[in-house]
C-alpha cells in the first residue's frame, strides 16, 4: 500500500542519535492513521550509522536504508532520498533531533488542509533562546538578505525542516542544484513563479548527540549554491568561484 508521507533522513556519523530518533518519530505518528516510511540516505564514513539503522530496519518493514560511500553533499542526499519516495508527501529532517519529530503532524495538518505545495518548519516566527546567539544572528541576516535579493517572503529559508508534495517536488526536481546544504532555499527559488507555501514556528531544540556538520566545505557549498541559482544559466558557479580564487592570486603576485 502507499505510504501518506515518506520521511527523508540524511545521516553523516550519527549512529548516536539513530534509535532514540526513530522511537520519537513513532511515537509522534502513532497518535495518527497515517501510514508512513522513513528513508534515510547514509554518508557516515564508517559503518556505526549504517548499522543502527539496519538494527530498526529488522523489524520494520517501512524503514529503508541508502548507503552511499562517495558523499556528495547534504542537497545530494535528499533530492536522492526524494526520488526514491513512492509517497503523496515527502518530509525532510535532520537526523540530530534539533527538528523535534512531534512537529511532523502539524506540518502534514497544514499541508493538507490549505492545499500547499510546501510547508516548512520556521525558527524566526518566534524567538527561540535554544539558538546559540552567534549562530542565530548569522542565520537571520543572512535569512533577511536572500529574501531580499531573491523576493522571497519567507521567515526561515534555511530551515532544514519541510513537507513538500511529490508530485510538485518531482516537476522541479531537475532545476535543483546538487550543490549546497539548503534544498528549501533552492526549492523554493527554483519554482517561486509556480509555488504555494506556509510556514509553522517550531523551537529550534539542542543537539541530542554527536557534533554539529557546519564546516568551511559546508559554507563553500551554500556560496556554490547562491551562485548556481543567480548565474547558473550563463557560467557555471565552480568556475566564478575558480576565477575569482585565480584573480585574487594574480593580484598577491602583482602587489608582491
Amino acid at each position: 500500500m502507499k505510504n501518506e508521507i515518506s520521511i527523508v533522513i540524511p545521516t553523516l556519523n550519527e549512529s548516536e542519535n539513530i534509535i532514540y530518533l526513530f522511537q520519537k518519530i513513532q511515537e509522534a505518528l502513532s497518535k495518527s492513521k497515517l501510514t508512513w516510511s522513513i528513508v534515510f540516505v547514509d554518508d557516515s564514513k564508517d559503518d556505526d550509522t549504517s548499522e543502527e539503522i539496519n538494527k530498526i530496519r529488522q523489524s520494520n518493514q517501512n524503514v529503508f536504508l541508502i548507503r552511499r560511500y562517495n558523499s556528495m553533499g547534504l542537497s545530494s542526499a535528499l533530492i536522492q532520498g526524494a526520488l526514491s519516495c513512492d509517497s503523496k508527501y515527502i518530509v525532510f529532517m535532520d537526523s540530530d533531533l534539533q527538528h523535534p519529530p512531534i512537529k511532523i503532524l502539524d506540518l502534514y495538518d497544514k499541508i493538507v488542509k490549505d492545499k500547499y505545495d510546501l510547508v516548512s518548519a520556521s525558527r524566526f516566527i518566534f524567538k527561540n533562546n535554544l539558538l546559540n546567539k552567534r549562530r542565530y544572528k548569522i542565520s537571520y541576516l543572512v535569512n533577511k538578505i536572500l529574501k531580499k535579493f531573491f523576493k522571497i517572503n519567507y521567515n526561515d529559508i534555511l530551515t532544514g525542516f519541510f513537507i513538500v508534495e511529490k508530485k510538485f517536488f518531482f516537476k522541479h526536481s531537475k532545476n535543483l542544484s546538487s550543490a549546497g546544504f539548503k534544498l528549501l532555499l533552492d526549492l523554493v527559488i527554483s519554482s517561486k513563479k509556480n509555488i504555494s507555501y506556509s510556514e509553522i514556528p517550531f523551537d529550534f531544540q539542542q543537539r541530542f548527540k554527536g557534533e554539529s556538520k557546519l564546516s568551511n566545505k559546508v559554507l563553500i557549498d551554500f556560496v556554490l549554491l547562491v551562485l548556481d541559482k543567480i548565474f547558473g544559466k550563463i557560467l557555471p558557479a565552480r568556475y566564478i568561484i575558480y576565477s575569482v580564487v585565480g584573480l585574487t592570486g594574480v593580484f598577491f603576485q602583482l602587489l608582491t
